[in-house]
């Protein structure tokens, strides 16, 4: 579902991001990026507060045979697992900022880096390391990382649209 949302705003941002881009007008463009994240990362904030205060709520729903070891393991993985909601509102959002403004190949990559190359061997690694936690860290870690990336790119990509010189 938060996928879904973060998803529906970025298609939403694409048309304002492009017809500002193609008017040359950097500050709608700021304005409705700096608007799509904000939102998307409330979110993404009252989504992980939700389950978190709510989890064994959420367990109850999936787990009607009531078994305690699917339920603690749940309890465990829900908590972690929804902490990369933070970095996937980002990720997703800002690949969409990219892709609006001809910067597909960086779009892509981020989508690509999120979607097989960091995360398979970050799942082999921390599962090995820690087990289930190991794996349901191993999507927030992804996530991180790749926002951490994607906020480079886009930090040297507005500093290319205004002409700015890029720090580093």
């Amino acid at each position: 579902m938060g996928v879904s949302i973060f998803t529906g705003i970025a298609q939403g941002i694409q048309p304002l991001l492009s017809n500002g881009y193609g008017l040359g007008n950097h500050s709608i463009i700021k304005r409705v990026l700096k608007y799509a994240l904000v939102t998307s990362l409330s979110i993404a904030i009252i989504m992980y507060l939700c389950i978190f205060t709510n989890v064994n709520s959420v367990i109850g729903i999936f787990n009607s045979e009531h078994n305690l070891e699917i339920a603690q393991l749940a309890k465990t993985g829900f908590r972690i697992y929804f902490m990369g909601f933070l970095f996937l509102a980002i990720n997703i959002i800002l690949t969409m900022y990219l892709s609006a403004t001809e910067r597909a190949k960086e779009a892509f990559t981020i989508s690509v880096l999120r979607g097989c190359i960091i995360i398979v061997p970050l799942v082999l690694l921390l599962g090995k390391v820690w087990n289930m936690e190991g794996v349901w860290l191993s999507f927030v870690l992804t996530e991180c990382i790749v926002a951490t990336g994607a906020v480079f790119i886009v930090s040297i990509r507005k500093a290319q649209l205004t002409g700015q010189k890029v720090a580093g």
